[in-house]
């Protein structure tokens, strides 16, 4: 059973939302040890297992206290959204690393994204479903998939680094709504960034994914480029990029990696393969996990 919820206000809402890949579909936290146990928030710490329960409990506190405040800018969907930003991004390693130094590498500059939101009906309330983002410079600029922001309802974003501290979105840096990325700045400094891969991943790279699916918080995915494809819609055609490896919902805006530990990809949907494609109910055979390639986040950067 999951945890109950409790109402922060009669006006505003906190809502941990998915930005899901492809549809986003509520599912059940993972039991407590019985019925009666309460999730005691707890920050995650770095080098030990993450209670999922207990981050939860944490990052809605935390959003809560921030939102107490008014530290929150709850304006973003109505600002001007700028096409471009100029950012200095980070530069490559010179060397490849090995799965483990490459967990250690990134998993700083990986990021929990939370949205706050405006309930339209009922009391307001707490859903612990979260997105993924991730650093691109050191001053935080962050990247994740814009569907996460764009819903109407959606008042804010704040974000939790593995080690827990959590930081508010204050601006819009840039977005792409054609290849469903945007660039914010988070409100802080020193963060880890991860560098952009210059050129796209051939076919047959090695990479891993870094996502919370379903709150499995940080889970590292490995798998390889195994394909790029044009997506059709009335007014354009764009490049997207399909890997092996595995995500699903709550990973949306997760970085795609490679083996020196450079974004070649940002996990955008799922699209599932049906053995028949003209009944609704036919057994899935296979799950394309579909990325937009980095080269279009470096068409955002100035």
């Amino acid at each position: 059973m999951s945890p109950k919820l409790t109402p922060l206000s009669p006006v505003l809402g906190l809502c941990l939302l998915l930005g899901s890949c492809s549809t986003p579909k509520i599912g059940r936290l993972p039991p407590a040890a019985s019925t009666s146990d309460v999730p005691v928030p707890i920050a995650p710490s770095l080098d030990r297992p993450i209670d999922p329960l207990a981050l939860v409990a944490y990052f809605q506190g935390q959003i809560a206290e921030l939102l107490r405040q008014g530290k929150l800018n709850t304006n973003l969907l109505h600002q001007v959204h700028p096409r471009t930003c100029a950012l200095t991004l980070r530069k490559a390693p010179s060397r490849q690393l090995a799965p483990p130094e490459l967990a250690k590498a990134v998993e700083m500059g990986v990021v929990v994204v939370g949205q706050v939101v405006r309930m339209r009906k009922g009391p307001p309330s707490l859903l612990p479903l979260t997105a993924t983002g991730f650093f691109i410079t050191e001053s935080g600029a962050l990247v994740t998939a814009w569907h996460v922001l764009q819903q109407r309802e959606t008042l804010s974003l704040v974000v939790m680094t593995r080690n827990g501290a959590v930081y508010p979105v204050n601006k819009v840096l840039a977005v792409d709504e054609t290849n469903d990325i945007v660039i914010v700045q988070v409100d802080g400094t020193g963060f880890n960034a991860l560098p952009l891969a210059i050129t796209p991943a051939p076919q047959g790279t090695p990479v891993w994914a870094l996502s919370h699916p379903l709150w499995r918080y940080y889970t590292l995915t490995s798998g390889n480029v195994a394909s790029y494809f044009l997506a059709r819609n009335s007014r354009v055609a764009r490049t997207l990029m399909n890997i092996t490896a595995d995500f699903g919902n709550g990973s949306s805006g997760a970085p795609v990696l490679n083996d020196r530990g450079e974004v070649v990809g940002v996990a955008d949907m799922t699209q599932g393969i049906a053995a028949d494609l003209q009944s609704p109910g036919a057994q899935t055979q296979m799950v394309m996990k579909v990325c937009v390639p980095c080269q279009e986040i470096r068409k955002l950067v100035n």
